[in-house]
């Protein structure tokens, strides 16, 4: 008997400071920036029609600042997942302002990320089996992840990973596919 499809809403977090001045950030702790904040209110916006059952998110301030809007509007609190988090590498770079958080590696390939979001996304797939829920990560993990699942198809060049973008993917009988990809209309709101 096959098991039901559980839909992930993958999201990259909002805009930050450093994203705008193309630093690396890592595991450093920065926040979102005021552009980031317009962002994650027009995701909560989209996504409150949206049945979502739970909430996950990296542990990093940016990506939790992004899923708290979601969750506010949704009236649902927010699973915190270190596992989620930015790759760390070792061009990541270092910040009085903003603490570097603790982690079992000091640095991680890109495979390490990749099997790590693989590893927690199923996970959370199995944990919510047959229902559509809300994860907030960072944009080389995500991208990571979901180039992974397009690697055979035309689809894997086109793929933007835009911030706060909806991609929807699907988990069923240990195989993932994606149905929506770099989806930002939500981004084309003017007032909230």
């Amino acid at each position: 008997m096959p098991e039901k499809s559980t839909d992930i809403i993958l999201v990259t977090h909002g805009l930050t400071e450093w994203n705008k001045q193309k630093r690396i950030q890592g595991h450093v702790d920065t926040p979102l920036c005021q552009e980031g904040h317009y962002m994650a209110q027009c995701l909560a916006r989209r996504l409150m029609n949206f049945s979502i059952a739970a909430i996950y998110s990296s542990d990093l301030q940016r990506a939790v600042q992004t899923a708290s809007m979601v969750g506010k509007s949704l009236g649902l609190s927010i699973h915190i997942e270190p596992a989620l988090r930015e790759g760390r590498s070792p061009e990541q770079e270092e910040s009085s302002e903003y603490p570097l958080l603790p982690f079992t590696k000091e640095v991680e390939t890109e495979q390490d990320v990749l099997c790590r979001m693989q590893k927690v996304l199923e996970e959370i797939a199995i944990q919510n089996s047959g229902q559509r829920v809300l994860v907030v990560s960072h944009k080389g993990a995500v991208n990571l992840f979901i180039t992974d699942i397009l690697l055979s198809t035309y689809f894997r060049d086109s793929f933007l990973n835009k911030r706060t973008a909806v991609n929807v993917i699907s988990y069923q009988n240990k195989s993932w596919f994606c149905k929506i990809l770099d989806d930002d209309t939500h981004l084309a709101y003017k007032s909230l």
